[in-house]
């Protein structure tokens, strides 16, 4: 067993230990277009599991910049999401300011996805 493996055999270990009570629903809306007015169009709401720790923390955005994330999002798994995109953690819509993928060695493919939001 390779080590590429023996993190895809983690990430499926992990999801299952944590989906009863560790994990929570957040709704994700990915970026459609603009509209004539300028103003972001969504495509329809997806329910997603994700382990989401709520603190307040400093990191880089996406553009370098430093900035207060509130929530960091946690998808066991190959999920796109994009800086565009939006997602909605306990009710409230949040601005996702970074995203970050794991992406394996040996086939580039993708296993854990993290987000920060604002």
């Amino acid at each position: 067993m390779g080590f590429d493996s023996l993190i895809r055999s983690g990430i499926v270990l992990a999801d299952s230990l944590t989906k009863k009570g560790l994990q929570a629903t957040v709704s994700h809306s990915a970026f459609a277009s603009q509209n004539s007015y300028g103003e972001a169009t969504y495509g329809t709401a997806v329910s997603r599991r994700a382990v989401v720790s709520d603190s307040t923390e400093l990191i880089k955005d996406d553009q370098g910049r430093e900035a207060l994330a509130r929530y960091r999002v946690l998808f066991l798994g190959a999920v796109t999401v994009s800086v565009r995109d939006k997602l909605t953690i306990n009710g409230r819509v949040s601005p996702i300011l970074r995203v970050d993928a794991g992406v394996l060695a040996d086939d580039g493919a993708q296993f854990v996805t993290e987000v920060f939001c604002g």
